[in-house]
């Protein structure tokens, strides 16, 4: 079981010259069961995507259930997992990065 914290930094706010507010979301979960589905929405993302955010994956996490996804703009995949989620709330994360903290 991986239990864990993710979290927006806002020093990354500053360098981009905005102000956001810290998203912190609990939860724990399988290892296997999430990087399998990392690894498949991961399927859809481009190496050459010339907006950065198609880089992400989008983790929203409602009651007991984690839903992953990513697009390319044409196809959207993605997975919902069963979590114990003690918070709520969406983020989005680098997915390549995402995949190899899972690891």
């Amino acid at each position: 079981m991986i239990q864990s914290e993710l979290a927006t930094a806002p020093a990354v706010a500053r360098l981009i010259g905005t102000t956001v507010d810290v998203v912190t979301i609990s939860l724990s979960v399988s290892k296997d069961i999430l990087l399998a589905a990392v690894s498949n929405v991961q399927l859809v993302i481009s190496s050459r995507n010339v907006m950065p955010i198609l880089n992400n994956v989008k983790l929203s996490v409602n009651y007991n259930e984690l839903t992953i996804a990513a697009t390319d703009l044409d196809i959207i995949i993605t997975e919902i997992i069963p979590v114990d989620a003690k918070t709520q709330g969406i983020l989005t994360v680098n997915a390549k990065a995402f995949c190899d903290i899972i690891r």
